[in-house]
């Protein structure tokens, strides 16, 4: 029992700060840092989705208070998946010649930014909506490109399959939640 505790002890004098049940070396470490920041990116990708799924719930309202016709509210439901088609490329671009945090960082920010004002729009004014909508989409690009190559670069040996369907389940629970 003392040399247990004589072990347990000089590990603590070692290092002050780590637990008992800290990872022990780098690649332990890298591991546990990967599954807590995918719980993050997954959670984020659900978010990111809730207006796509809160949008439908409300088409009749929108149509009442903006006064949208039926190729506005068609075009409302639509332009979002058009702009992320484009801002894919874009943001494929964008990651190979800048730093990749920096540019997440700065498209969930915008992406933020621009549901903000989407939630905030003036009834008289449904084609900005609609362009608005259009913006989040070419934003929700960052993550849709990003996640993919973070996972095959961050998740542990045998893990990739199935955070990848972690990811890709998270679109529609967002959705459905919107």
């Amino acid at each position: 029992m003392g040399s247990y505790r004589q072990k347990k002890v000089s590990v603590a004098l070692e290092d002050p700060n780590r637990s008992e049940n800290a990872p022990q070396n780098h690649e332990d470490r890298l591991k546990s840092e990967s599954k807590y920041l995918f719980k993050w990116i997954a959670q984020t990708g659900m978010f990111v989705y809730m207006e796509s799924g809160a949008i439908p719930g409300m088409l009749i309202r929108l149509k009442n208070r903006f006064g949208m016709d039926y190729f506005q509210l068609g075009l409302l439901g639509s332009v979002v998946y058009l702009s992320l088609s484009i801002g894919c490329p874009v943001f494929g671009w964008l990651f190979r010649h800048y730093n990749a945090k920096q540019v997440l960082g700065v498209a969930l920010a915008l992406n933020n930014i621009t549901t903000l004002f989407f939630a905030m729009c003036p009834t008289g004014l449904p084609n900005l909506f609609i362009f608005l909508r259009a913006v989040i989409g070419f934003f929700q690009a960052a993550l849709v490109v990003y996640t993919p190559v973070w996972i095959d670069e961050f998740a542990p040996k045998g893990s990739h399959a199935t955070w990848m369907a972690w990811l890709q389940a998270a679109t529609p629970f967002g959705i459905m939640f919107g």
